[in-house]
């Protein structure tokens, strides 16, 4: 490359990181394709942190923090109350902070609950993650503060909670809200708002195979009928973030699976609906001839 072009990329670079990466992609896209795919990339695996990040808290209840060594380095967990254990798993962008009238209830159902900040998210460590770390996460968590009775997971924290299942994870029960599971469609969905050609598109899924590995081996709906945890899945028929048919979809391939369907509470309401809110903790109850144990 001249020194021309490598101070044009440059340029195009540093405008990158301090205006519109829609612009600043468009550019570098024109005359350095590859790295404009490579930057795209880390651009995805950048999650927003809560502003300012912050304990749970959740009234009337003492979280103990303790912290977890992943592979993606220490994030920050909690536990409140006693019984079986449920873990309790945010989404991209989330912290566990906003999971704070879930844990309540599930404390009130009789459980014991271990809350944590996904890598590069709320307190935990990290400014890059991805749902293959998110699952590995996910993965040491629950061997840390084994047995586990169950898991249940927002969004990409759901989409993590079910590759970690698949992993072996030892998590005999899951609960799943709105999981996209579908890596690609998300991707090009990204490089689409960022202005990327369908091309570059396809440059930054094999720059996150890199980081990730590949693609394949993170297919939900390939890895869900060898499954055998208990799984119900919530999901409002009209989320505009995370398509309806994406839990309709894992539903038909994960054995024994339920899909509750929701209306009027989009992506993120249902965390703070009551009703759903006992619809978690009754799937977690129940008695089932397929072995689930009563929780007394």
């Amino acid at each position: 490359m001249s020194a021309e072009k490598s101070t044009i990329v440059r340029i195009a670079r540093q405008g990158a990181e301090r205006v519109a990466p829609r612009l600043a992609l468009k550019l570098l896209a024109a005359i350095a394709p590859e790295r404009a795919d490579r930057y795209a990339a880390d651009l995805f695996r950048r999650p927003l942190r809560s502003s300012p990040a912050e304990e749970p808290f959740v009234p009337c209840l003492a979280g103990k923090r303790f912290a977890v060594e992943t592979s993606s380095g220490m994030v920050a967990a909690w536990h409140y109350g006693e019984g079986p254990t449920v873990i309790v798993s945010h989404g991209w962008n989330a912290a566990s902070s906003q999971l704070f009238r879930l844990i309540a209830r599930l404390v009130r159902g009789g459980f014991e609950v271990v809350a944590f900040d996904q890598p590069a998210h709320g307190l935990s460590a990290g400014t890059r993650t991805d749902v293959a770390e998110m699952a590995d996460a996910l993965r040491s968590v629950a061997f840390r503060v084994r047995p586990v009775h169950a898991v249940v997971a927002h969004s990409l924290g759901a989409t993590a909670a079910a590759l970690a299942i698949a992993r072996g994870a030892s998590l005999p029960r899951a609960v799943l809200i709105a999981p996209p599971v579908e890596l690609p469609f998300f991707a090009r969905g990204f490089a689409k708002r960022l202005g990327l050609s369908p091309a570059r598109a396809d440059g930054m899924l094999r720059r996150l195979e890199a980081a990730m590995g590949p693609i394949e081996a993170l297919d939900l709906l390939r890895l869900a009928p060898a499954q055998r945890a208990a799984l119900l899945v919530l999901h409002d028929s009209a989320d505009r973030e995370v398509p309806f048919a994406h839990s309709e979809a894992l539903v038909s391939a994960w054995p024994g699976a339920r899909l509750q369907p929701l209306t009027n509470l989009g992506h993120r309401r249902m965390l703070r609906e009551p009703r759903v809110l006992e619809e978690i903790v009754d799937f977690l109850r129940e008695t089932k001839r397929d072995g689930l144990q009563r929780i007394a």
